[in-house]
């Protein structure tokens, strides 16, 4: 019964992610990046809005396969699907850090 609650919850997630991941790439809704949330009002006039929300669009498209490859592990029980979506846990840190650190470098900030 815990693991079909844990894959209902895991879908939940990767569905809400999955639509926030659209919407990111849309460039609609609110930006969700850090770099928009914590910047000053004259910061974010600056900003290319575009980069941030394509950053954020695909972290969120990430999560959404992270949680989908848990909820199906949660059912199938593979053995397989929990490394798999451990290496997508630490593909999406990796790219959220070096995107950042592009941007930052390139002076798109």
């Amino acid at each position: 019964m815990p693991s079909e609650i844990t894959a209902a919850v895991c879908g939940v997630l990767a569905l809400f992610c999955l639509i926030v991941s659209v919407m990111q790439f849309m460039e609609k809704g609110p930006l969700m990046n850090n770099a928009w949330i914590w910047a000053t009002r004259k910061e974010r006039e600056a900003m290319d809005k575009k980069l941030h929300y394509r950053q954020s669009g695909v972290v969120f498209a990430f999560l959404s396969v992270t949680f989908f490859c848990i909820a199906l592990e949660c059912v199938l029980l593979t053995g397989w699907l929990f490394p798999a979506a451990g290496g997508l846990s630490v593909a999406v840190i990796i790219y959220a850090f070096a995107s950042s650190a592009r941007d930052l470098g390139s002076g798109k900030y």
